[in-house]
């Protein structure tokens, strides 16, 4: 049994708000489970209308505002932002609308989550989440291109947004977890590795880099931090790892065994919620207190039918405060708030 820890430091402290939640916390789905009304659907129809041959880009809360389902969708930002740190809104009739409509409907309401940053060095708003028949581990290959199984973690933004429009023949389950309930697990089972997690790791820059920036990261970046009371989680093993194989250093046994209890944990049934995304579904989650997972899956034989998510990155309207080691990702100050860097044209 590991003795708890007992230095007079606040990193130390158990979460105790609403984003520290557990299983059975949200095993009845009553505060990020949503379901649209017949109304709120006619007041997204017109704002679709209204917005046809509209940049991304240019979608904002007036420009998509819908007389009550806007206020709604306010409440469950704060709820994301602030609260239980996810939310799950169904009923969306994506079989009615073209991909672009659809993609048009996920910015409008992502609108009143936050801002849309890019996704990637190409400046993409919008990325499709779907199998390329590549696999994990060729050059360039990312996980959401695959149909492969992905591990938890978190993306680099404040809040992700997904939306299906065809879900797989079989697998692609969804899961997330409370990254404070991981640290108030670990802080009671294996506080030894909390140390090393507040510090940090090197974190590759994955070819993303601007101009003149070096690979990874020029500082360590905590996958734990502490800020004016809340905890703040980066948790994404392949940026870790690509920049060991970068730099040539080797992990020590002591970081490695971190990174694996911080996985060993999140995989625990009592921590964790997992759901399917039916055709429809609209998923966001806040990546500073979540992290998610998906299960590997089998796609129809038709590609028609291949399991295909639009996916947005939002840098939340109403965003916490970050310690700057924490924020400032991409060297030189720049910080994950601003997006990927664009550094490159198709």
């Amino acid at each position: 049994m590991n003795a708890p820890l007992t230095r007079a430091d606040e990193r130390y402290e158990p979460i105790t708000d609403r984003s520290a939640w557990l299983h059975a916390d949200m095993v009845s789905g009553e505060d990020w489970l949503f379901r649209f009304t017949p109304a709120e659907l006619e007041e997204l129809d017109t704002a679709i209308a209204a917005n046809a041959g509209r940049a991304v880009t240019d979608i904002t809360p007036a420009s998509f505002a819908m007389p009550t389902l806007s206020d709604r969708l306010r409440r469950i930002a704060d709820e994301v932002d602030t609260g239980r740190g996810m939310a799950l809104l169904r009923g969306f009739p994506a079989e009615r609308y073209t991909e672009a409509q659809c993609a048009t409907a996920l910015v409008g309401i992502g609108a009143h989550f936050g801002r849309l940053i890019s996704q990637n060095m190409y400046g993409e708003m919008i990325c499709s989440v779907r199998s390329t028949g590549r696999k994990l581990g060729e050059p360039g290959v990312r996980g959401y291109d695959t149909d492969s199984e992905l591990r938890y973690h978190n993306d680099e933004c404040d809040i992700i947004g997904l939306m299906c429009l065809q879900p797989a023949q079989s697998g692609g389950l969804s899961s997330m977890v409370s990254s404070a309930s991981i640290f108030n697990a670990m802080l009671r089972d294996c506080p030894q590795h909390l140390e090393i997690l507040f510090r940090g790791y090197i974190f590759s820059l994955m070819g993303e880099e601007r101009p003149g920036v070096g690979p990874v990261s020029d500082h360590l970046i905590p996958v734990f931090s502490r800020h004016l009371g809340k905890i703040s989680c980066r948790y994404t093993l392949n940026t870790i790892y690509q920049a060991n194989r970068t730099t040539g250093v080797p992990l020590t046994a002591p970081e490695q065994a971190a990174l694996d209890a911080v996985l060993e944990v999140a995989k625990r049934p009592e921590m964790r919620i997992d759901f399917q995304l039916d055709k429809g579904d609209i998923q966001f989650a806040n990546n500073l207190s979540t992290l998610h997972a998906r299960t590997a899956f089998v796609d129809y034989e038709d590609p028609k039918q291949w399991r295909h998510l639009h996916r947005v990155w939002l840098a939340s309207h109403h965003p916490r405060p970050l310690a700057p080691a924490f924020e400032e990702r991409f060297n030189d100050g720049w910080s994950f708030r601003k997006g990927i860097p664009v550094s490159r044209s198709r």
